[in-house]
């Protein structure tokens, strides 16, 4: 009994060594300040970005959506000149993305006759920010997220919209199942690229980062960036080359460039808050009670390559939901939309016809 008393106070010292420790190391322990860039950087970013990035397109207006008193989220929105209107194009961005990321599928939609409108949700681009340091990817709610996007359709709705179609990214995809799943707006059907069914944890296994992420969450640390994760530092990846995201160097970086040239827009590293509850929304996302109530068609695009989501598990899903498409790019990264021109334009085909025929 003597050995076991010790053996277990040996333990709960090493958990309130190994506590205290990373309370030191991850805490902030000064105000947030972007990390700084450099004239020549600047101009790089500029040049990189005229290169690489289309226009929004003509008549797009920016606008915001005010889901509660002191949090602004930024919107955006332009009609088709093209006769007849076939509805319109809700676009969700993936995360770290701003809207300006997507000009050239605003303006393949809005050539196809749909009206397009897109929602930068909280912690992305300029939108409202959870925590003082707004870099820092965080969640505090997955049913909020799902509930103000499902908000925002519904006022779209109410102003005309027509038929709604989804085209959601990554973690866009993601909210847009759990909108399809709970609060199920009136949306026609949802394409969904590189969807967030399951993320990939990197040189952690999945279940080390899911203890790790709930033992920082649960003891005071939710706040802090996940092991491995920080900000966004300038320079990591040099302009012009090929990212663990994509193949295609002349558009790599041009989320980093973005950056560059507004800080605001910054926001990379993941909190262990944003880990923990993450994969509690992507649990049940996997449910087979949750996978009955998504009834509208669903298409989802998968990479082969895909560095920072599950590629089987969105796949599994697909299989099990009542009506889901996929098709699967063997050589493409997870950010497939801006990868190969030919690619990019097999999705964009893929969707107008899924639109189409729904």
């Amino acid at each position: 009994m003597r050995i076991i008393k010790l053996l277990l106070a040996t333990v709960v010292l090493l958990i309130g060594a190994f506590w205290v420790s990373s309370y030191l190391l991850m805490r902030d322990t000064e105000p947030h300040a972007y990390a700084p860039v450099t004239e020549t950087e600047k101009q790089e970013a500029e040049a990189y970005i005229a290169s690489g990035l289309a226009s929004m397109p003509t008549g797009w207006k920016w606008g915001t959506f005010e889901p509660q008193p002191g949090v602004v989220l930024r919107t955006g929105q332009a009609k088709t000149s093209t006769s007849p209107r076939k509805g319109t194009v809700v676009l969700v961005p993936g995360y770290t993305a701003m809207l300006e990321l997507y000009s050239e599928t605003f303006q393949t939609f809005l050539n196809d006759g749909y009206d397009v409108a897109a929602l930068e949700y909280r912690g992305q681009g300029l939108s409202h920010r959870e925590l003082d340091n707004p870099e820092k990817g965080y969640v505090s709610s997955y049913d909020m997220l799902t509930g103000e996007l499902a908000d925002f359709i519904n006022q779209l709705k109410v102003d005309g919209a027509g038929p709604v179609h989804i085209y959601a990214n990554s973690m866009g995809g993601h909210i847009a199942l759990r909108m399809a799943g709970q609060d199920r707006p009136d949306v026609a059907s949802y394409f969904l690229l590189v969807p967030m069914v399951k993320i990939e944890t990197g040189d952690f296994p999945y279940g080390v980062a899911r203890v790790l992420a709930g033992f920082y969450s649960y003891t005071g640390l939710g706040n802090a960036f996940a092991p491995g994760q920080g900000p966004f530092v300038p320079g990591q990846e040099k302009l012009g080359t090929p990212s663990p995201c994509m193949n295609n160097a002349k558009t790599a970086q041009i989320r980093d460039a973005l950056f560059i040239r507004n800080e605001a827009y910054r926001v990379t590293g993941t909190t262990n808050d944003w880990v923990t509850r993450t994969m509690a929304s992507t649990d049940l996302i996997a449910s087979q009670s949750f996978v009955d109530r998504v009834k509208k068609p669903v298409f989802m695009v998968t990479a082969g390559d895909d560095r920072w989501v599950s590629t089987e598990a969105a796949t599994q899903l697909c299989e099990r939901l009542s009506s889901c498409e996929i098709a699967h790019y063997e050589e493409s990264r997870h950010c497939i939309a801006r990868e190969k021109p030919e690619t990019a334009q097999d999705i964009f085909r893929k969707a107008k016809d899924f639109f189409a025929a729904n």
